[in-house]
């Protein structure tokens, strides 16, 4: 028997397979690949280290959001949808290992969380349109709904 034969592979050294790599591929493609992800508490774009997380949560917690946020916003989702990419091609291309791949995975779904949370900063009067149109029509329901009982109780009587 020779040593390769005997030798025990430690998980964080087994090298991607073609099978693995499609499969991880496959997840980052997922219209959920975000969930169960945090944003990463940090992120290097353009060579500069940002917190993305806090970033995130302050722009998303705001009130009042302004047109330089809006701007901020859709920047940081440029630059975020190009280091998605740039993973997405270690992935697709590198000889990795497993547990590397699967980080990789990791960061690709927590990118695509703050892309989310960022639209909706990038959106957020489109957003509260949206929610005062909804609001608006459940009123417009109930008063409807309110007016229908009073006549079923006038025809009772």
């Amino acid at each position: 028997m020779s040593s390769e034969q005997g030798a025990k592979v430690e998980p964080d050294q087994h090298l991607l397979t073609e099978e693995e790599r499609e499969k991880i591929l496959d997840r980052t493609h997922s219209l959920f690949v975000w969930a169960g992800h945090f944003v990463p508490e940090k992120e290097i774009l353009d060579g500069i280290e940002v917190d993305l997380r806090n970033l995130v949560y302050i722009l998303r917690t705001k009130k009042g959001i302004t047109e330089e946020d809006r701007e901020m916003a859709h920047a940081l989702i440029r630059k975020l949808g190009e280091r998605k990419r740039e993973l997405e091609a270690r992935l697709a291309h590198d000889q990795i290992t497993l547990k590397l791949a699967n980080d990789l995975f990791d960061e690709i779904g927590g990118i695509v969380k703050a892309i989310n949370a960022l639209h909706d900063v990038e959106f957020s009067d489109q957003l509260e349109v949206d929610k005062q149109a909804i609001m608006n029509r459940v009123k417009d329901e109930r008063r409807w709904l309110h007016y229908l009982e009073k006549i079923k109780m006038a025809t009772k009587l």
